[in-house]
């Protein structure tokens, strides 16, 4: 808490010599209604897949910095992440960023973690290939380490320290957000490769995690997958099909999902997740911005 209080009150300094900033702000808002095999309906305001609702700050000063802080409306359940702040930083867009941030590691599918660090982009001399370096802190127990990601179309992610991969917000494919590991809980090592592609309305995204190295007896060594493949429809509606694989537990899952326009910013979202054969469970949400 207290680097929390000192990396705020570095961002209001900076922008306290910034003359008249431009400020924006903004309402990122995501009620779910799930519903279990057994009928028990939960509300939320994150969905299945980790999405935090928030209401957000931006500040864009005249020295071309940018100033970012977004508040969470709810902490998942179960979280090792205790702020109400989600994120908050500064950062000379495209260059660096300081703050708690998302870690650039892959696609975010799978390892999708906020954590106080530094972060530097640039481009290799040789191929020209875009690359993100970050050193994080989340503290005792927490996230820490190194991060970085090379690549454009594919990517290779590495992400070398401490507590990676407990996160409500990471594998969400695999496990609900509630059912992350506890503090203190993760792995020292987690490697990747993703791959994106768009073709005309279609879109396929690939991840693979390997993690290895857990600080707990539970925290095994596993090898985890993820295929998307989603499909432009008129009048701004997305489908999407998802399948997610745990290779240690032998687990496949699937989600399949709608995203349609009602009025304005508000989407509607139902989606369907099962394990195997099995439902998992169903749920209808929204998502509100502005």
């Amino acid at each position: 808490m207290r680097v929390s209080i000192l990396l705020l009150s570095f961002l209001l300094t900076a922008l306290g010599f910034a003359q008249q900033p431009l400020v924006q702000t903004g309402v990122d808002f995501r009620p779910m209604l799930r519903m279990a095999r057994d009928g028990e309906g939960i509300v939320r305001l994150y969905d299945d897949s980790g999405h935090i609702s928030t209401v957000h700050l931006t500040l864009l000063t005249e020295v071309g910095f940018r100033v970012y802080i977004a508040q969470r409306l709810q902490r998942i359940a179960n979280d090792s992440d205790n702020e109400l702040l989600n994120e908050y930083y500064i950062e000379d867009t495209n260059y660096w960023r300081v703050g708690k941030q998302l870690l650039p590691f892959g696609l975010a599918m799978l390892e999708r973690e906020y954590v106080r660090a530094g972060r530097v982009n640039t481009t290799l001399a040789l191929g020209g290939y875009p690359i993100s370096v970050a050193y994080c802190d989340g503290g005792t127990l927490h996230p820490k380490g190194f991060v970085a990601r090379i690549g454009r179309e594919y990517g290779v992610s590495v992400a070398a320290g401490e507590n990676f991969g407990i996160s409500g917000t990471s594998l969400n494919d695999i496990r609900l957000p509630e059912e992350a590991p506890p503090i203190g809980g993760g792995y020292r090592l987690l490697i990747g490769a993703d791959y994106m592609r768009k073709s005309g309305d279609w879109t396929l995204a690939m991840e693979w995690l390997r993690a290895r190295d857990g600080h707990r007896v539970e925290d095994k060594d596993n090898d985890y997958s993820l295929a998307k493949l989603q499909y432009d429809l008129p009048f701004g509606r997305k489908a999407s099909f998802a399948w997610a694989r745990s290779f240690e537990n032998r687990e496949d899952n699937y989600r399949l999902r709608l995203d349609a326009p009602i009025a304005g910013n508000v989407n509607f979202i139902p989606q369907v997740r099962w394990q195997g054969g099995r439902l998992l469970e169903s749920s209808i949400g929204l998502q509100i911005r502005y």
